[in-house]
């Protein structure tokens, strides 16, 4: 996306309080799939929390990215796709993941189910992450975990589109 573009689009987001956002990197693989659209929505980071998936700016790039643990101003974050944590300033922040549309799915991380399926797969990445002698059996866990939300989002597709 170009510098232009991107200003465009944060002055929508800032604006309107909601703005799409279509994924150009496997970082958050496999929860996030290259070419989903993400709707993002402006939040106060208060209101951010362990677990959230959040987009924010870092070099000049819109990173979506899960927070891993919060502090009064900065998130230490990560790709699902096994990314090195680092720490990002509220500042930079642009607002929080709450649909995942894909071809196939949308997934409402807004609905109680989906909210508490993604915070058991946070939990499960923490886990493979400080027992990596599990991670195999860990992330085939949270494989059938990304099974669930997306056939929550299947259905949804398939009642819009029979109405």
């Amino acid at each position: 996306m170009s510098a232009k573009k991107e200003r465009l689009w944060e002055a929508y987001l800032e604006e309107k309080g909601k703005a799409w956002l279509k994924v150009e990197s496997g970082s958050m693989l496999p929860m996030i799939p290259v070419g989903a659209n993400i709707l993002i929505k402006r939040c106060d980071f208060k209101e951010i929390k362990p677990s959230d998936i959040v987009v924010f700016k870092s070099k000049g790039k819109f990173i979506v990215h899960r927070v891993l643990r919060k502090n009064r101003d900065k998130l230490l974050q990560a790709g699902d796709n096994f990314s090195l944590p680092s720490l990002i300033h509220k500042e930079n922040i642009l607002g929080r993941v709450v649909l995942i549309k894909d071809q196939k799915y949308v997934i409402d991380l807004e609905k109680k189910k989906n909210r508490i399926l993604n915070i058991v797969i946070f939990a499960i990445y923490v886990l493979a992450h400080k027992i990596p002698s599990h991670k195999y059996w860990l992330l085939r866990i949270n494989n059938k975990l990304m099974g669930l939300l997306r056939e929550s989002g299947t259905k949804r597709c398939q009642n819009a589109s029979s109405h």
